[in-house]
């Protein structure tokens, strides 16, 4: 079973330094291992204002993540919230869960959508083109995926 991470990052530690570290004012604490566009339904990017090279960057999981209230982490939340409110953001017609494999993992779109992740996703593309300012693999939370 593959491990986590190898240097513990504790809640209160991420708290404290949310808001000099995390510059879209949220903390992720683990990546997918595909791209947004893999796996976000065409129909939700315009709802978002992200360029295509931001759709290349690694899609942030929204399985757990901190939210800083200031002006950075609201704006993010408040498109996720805007986007979870209309149904053609975060349900766009032919949205589907599962993924075409190999496609997934080669930043093609694999004709899948992960609804609120993609919205979170493409929130924090609009506030950064660079993973560090919102992502960090932490023995906090430790997800390990595939069939056991």
């Amino acid at each position: 079973m593959p491990e986590c991470a190898s240097i513990p990052v504790f809640l209160q530690e991420i708290v404290q330094n949310l808001q000099a570290d995390y510059k879209c004012g949220v903390w992720t604490s683990t990546i997918t291992g595909h791209t947004i566009l893999a796996a976000t339904h065409p129909g939700m990017y315009k709802f978002f204002n992200v360029s295509e090279d931001r759709k290349h960057m690694p899609m942030a999981a929204a399985t757990t993540y901190v939210v800083l209230n200031n002006t950075a982490g609201r704006q993010v939340m408040d498109k996720l919230v805007n986007c979870s409110m209309t149904k053609e953001c975060m349900a766009p017609d032919g949205a589907n869960l599962w993924c075409k494999q190999p496609d997934v993992y080669n930043d093609k779109y694999a004709d899948c959508h992960r609804y609120d992740q993609s919205a979170l996703a493409l929130a924090l593309a609009e506030c950064t083109d660079d993973p560090k300012d919102f992502q960090v693999t932490s023995e906090l939370v430790c997800i390990n995926r595939g069939i056991q």
